[in-house]
This record gives C-alpha cells, sequence and structure tokens, in this order.
C-alpha cells in the first residue's frame, strides 16, 4: 500500500470503492469468481488509514458480493470490519467536522 498511496495527490477529498473481487477469497469468499492472491484485510485498512492521512475521507462502498456464497459468514464480517475502520478512520481525522 505504501506504493500505492505515494501516488496519490496530498489534502483531495477521496471516495473509498472497493470490489470484493478484489480481495483474497480467505478474507472475502462471497463472490462470483474466486481466485487467491487478492488483497488481504490489513492491506485494505492500511489503505484506509493511508488514505486519511492524505486527505479527507468523504464516503466508501464495498460491491459485488453475492450473500449466498459466503461461508460462514466471513464476508459480511470482513465487509462490516472494513466499514468500521472506515468510519471510525474518518471519525478521529475530523472528516465529518461541519467546518
Amino acid at each position: 500500500m505504501p506504493s500505492v498511496l505515494e501516488r496519490l495527490p496530498d489534502n483531495k477529498r477521496y471516495y473509498l470503492s472497493i470490489d470484493a473481487d478484489g480481495l483474497d477469497p480467505a478474507v472475502m469468499p462471497a463472490v462470483a469468481g474466486p481466485a487467491p492472491g487478492g488483497l488481504l484485510f490489513h492491506q485494505v485498512r492500511s489503505l484506509i488509514h493511508g488514505l486519511a492521512r492524505k486527505g479527507r475521507l468523504v464516503g466508501m462502498d464495498i460491491v459485488e458480493i453475492t450473500p449466498g456464497r459466503d461461508v460462514n459468514g466471513i464476508t459480511a464480517l470482513t465487509a462490516g470490519q472494513l466499514i468500521l475502520n472506515f468510519i471510525g478512520t474518518a471519525v478521529r481525522a475530523g472528516d465529518f467536522d461541519e467546518s
């Protein structure tokens, strides 16, 4: 993630859209075409924290989840944890302040 983040400009507004197919099926199995080698949870969390240091977090979404393919709720748990990380990071950074 550091090499990705250093390519992004500072002091911008960032909206993060996560395609579930891009995460490793070990942490996000409920996708149409699971394939090993995607991003892991801690890498996406690092991206969220890095974006907060680069600029202002304005929103996020997670797309391409196929709930019927979830294994023991792993995808739902991972998605929920990423959303909570995003919200917590944005709040701590003051990105939801009115000023």
